[in-house]
């Protein structure tokens, strides 16, 4: 059986030059893939990462990048990610006042990379 990961599709998408690119979720070396995308032309990336805040999704972000075998240093990674303006969103279940979870979410926190992140 044919085999075609997140990270073949996505290295194909970039070649045709798109203007947006939308992936459901980067867990592992796609990941990088999707950091060059966010540092390229297309007028707009998107994609999921599980974590618990945003501050957390940025830095799952980076080690996946890191972990995809790739020669950059971390504080190459925090810059790449502060020059493409990734802004995580952090979506949470809202809660009711018994504390049982509505089937609707709603926009937590956001956090961009800061200059103290790249230091």
């Amino acid at each position: 059986m044919l085999s075609i990961s997140i990270r073949d599709l996505l290295r194909a998408t970039l070649r045709h030059q798109p203007e947006r690119i939308l992936v459901g979720g980067v867990p592992g070396g796609e990941a990088f893939d999707l950091f060059q995308a966010l540092n390229t032309s297309s007028l707009g990336t998107l994609s999921t990462i599980h974590a618990n805040s945003a501050e957390q999704a940025l830095q799952r972000f980076t080690s996946s990048v890191l972990q995809s075998r790739v020669d950059l240093s971390h504080p190459a990674i925090l810059h790449g990610q502060s020059d493409a303006s990734a802004l995580p969103v952090h979506q949470a279940p809202r809660l009711l006042t018994d504390g049982d979870a509505l089937d609707t979410r709603r926009a937590g926190t956001t956090r961009g990379p800061t200059g103290s992140d790249l230091e």
